[in-house]
């Protein structure tokens, strides 16, 4: 899936099937995400990088707690 966001490059998801996590490709390079624990929506984190896709399918991506990308939607 790709994303076009309010900020910055667009970026792609793939979500492997079984739903066990999500790889982000961002910039070039690509990190495999594991899903967390979240009360609404869905979220993927490695330590580093986090993927929030919101109930409303709106997405973001974090670096270390700071936003990197937001107000993104599939393309």
């Amino acid at each position: 899936v790709t994303y076009d966001c309010k900020n910055g490059e667009p970026f792609a998801v793939f979500f492997p099937p079984g739903g066990a996590g999500a790889v982000l490709s961002l910039g070039g390079d690509d990190f495999a995400l594991r899903e967390l624990t979240t009360i609404a929506g869905r979220r993927y984190g490695d330590g580093r990088y986090e993927l929030y896709v919101n109930e409303d399918d709106s997405v973001y991506v974090t670096l270390e707690e700071k936003r990197l990308r937001e107000g993104c939607k599939q393309r």
